[in-house]
């Protein structure tokens, strides 16, 4: 991260997961932006989706906030959200995020260069309990991976399946797949695709 070097007004990060420090951060004229695959600041960290999805989120989104020394902490400058697939996976939201943080970017880019963007601090939206604050880890993520087959219903089952399919870089246990494939309710190509909205 010391190899960073001044290359203009801004520093703009995209699914970088360390913390930028001060002293990266003041190299840059207007600061550094970041595009968060994911509502702040109800979901700081990581692997935002597979818990949207365990707490059957019926909308998600994506946001751009000022860098800081806080985790997703600084404040928002454009947001989108959007609804959540019948049958979400972990892979379709987490494709769909970035499909729609690329058009979010676009966006905020234009009004941050011609000045007319208009940052909310989070502090402000959670002090005036619009928003409520939550943090995910990758250990709360591994956590489930390394979870034991204990008796769910199926509808448990086929959540937290959906909820770890992102491959390669989750993949749900063989237990849980195996559980899933089993059971009477398999699920099908559209509804891993998810057609319906919630």
């Amino acid at each position: 991260m010391d190899d960073i070097s001044h290359h203009g007004g801004f520093l703009v990060s995209v699914l970088w997961y360390r913390i930028f420090p001060a002293h990266i951060l003041a190299q840059f004229d207007r600061g550094g932006i970041n595009l968060h695959p994911a509502p702040l600041p109800e979901y700081r960290g990581s692997d935002a989706r597979t818990h949207a999805i365990l707490s059957g989120d019926k909308s998600f989104g994506v946001t751009i906030h000022q860098l800081s020394e806080q985790l997703d902490g600084g404040d928002i400058i454009g947001e989108l959200r959007f609804p959540v697939l019948l049958s979400e996976t972990a892979l379709s939201l987490d494709t769909r995020a970035q499909l729609y943080g690329y058009a979010l970017f676009c966006e905020v880019w234009l009004r941050l260069l011609d000045g007319s963007a208009a940052p909310r601090s989070q502090a402000a939206l959670i002090a005036e309990g619009k928003r409520e604050a939550g943090l995910y880890t990758t250990r709360m993520t591994n956590d489930l991976l390394e979870s034991s087959d204990v008796p769910r219903s199926a509808e448990q089952l086929e959540q937290l399946y959906r909820a770890l399919y992102l491959p390669p870089v989750i993949t749900p246990p063989k237990w849980l797949v195996e559980r899933v494939q089993s059971h009477e309710r398999i699920m099908s190509i559209s509804d891993l695709i998810g057609l319906k909205p919630r």
